[in-house]
């Protein structure tokens, strides 16, 4: 997994000592961020349920903001995520569009957007895009093909989401809300939120975005 160093000059990131995502971004070292959506963007369903609706779409405390603050610093931004209850639902494609249509809004209401969101809607073993397979990776290469994957970090909150960022040789944070305590990762850097990872400070902006006009 890449290693970042900052030096006073100004010169490319190099794999040696880690340094926090907030600054690489700051130093303008990344070049793309990849994130999960559910736990990381908006509230993650209770386990065994999945967010198949429009209203069950919440956003994170801080998210939006800190999805702008990336924006700001003109870091492209794809979501990459596993949502396989599609191929059990009757309408699970045109339903995944009207979730993904929403989170649209609720980040443009802020002035904050991703520039794209790739989702596997298959089965387990049934593809080679489910994470932490790198095929949604590789996806948003092919769009992207200029897109500097070794300068690219990932934040997810699963080891799943840090297995992929191995695999691709990406700067991996673990988002560790919700988690009564992470024990051991693979991930360079575990942050309570994604506005924390980004931004750098340990605040919990609040409250999270649940009256937005749908």
């Amino acid at each position: 997994m890449m290693r970042f160093s900052l030096s006073s000059c100004g010169d490319t990131a190099t794999p040696t000592t880690r340094i926090p995502l907030a600054q690489l971004l700051r130093a303008t070292q990344i070049s793309g961020l990849f994130l999960d959506r559910d736990g990381v963007i908006n509230v993650k369903a209770p386990e065994g349920r999945y967010v198949t609706s429009p209203d069950d779409l919440v956003l994170m405390p801080g998210a939006a903001a800190a999805i702008r603050h990336v924006n700001q610093l003109d870091v492209p931004v794809y979501v990459v995520t596993n949502q396989r209850w599609v191929t059990h639902h009757a309408n699970g494609v045109t339903q995944l569009h009207r979730v993904h249509h929403r989170l649209h809004r609720l980040l443009g209401s802020t002035g904050a957007h991703v520039d794209g969101i790739y989702a596997c809607t298959h089965e387990i073993d049934r593809c080679d895009c489910r994470k932490p397979a790198r095929g949604l990776v590789d996806q948003v290469l092919e769009d992207h093909p200029a897109l500097a994957l070794a300068s690219c970090a990932l934040v997810g909150d699963s080891e799943t989401d840090i297995e992929l960022a191995t695999e691709c040789g990406l700067y991996a944070v673990l988002v560790s809300a919700g988690h009564a305590e992470v024990e051991a990762t693979a991930a360079d850097e575990i942050a309570p939120d994604l506005h924390a990872a980004v931004v750098g400070d340990t605040h919990r902006p609040s409250p999270a975005v649940t009256t937005e006009e749908r």
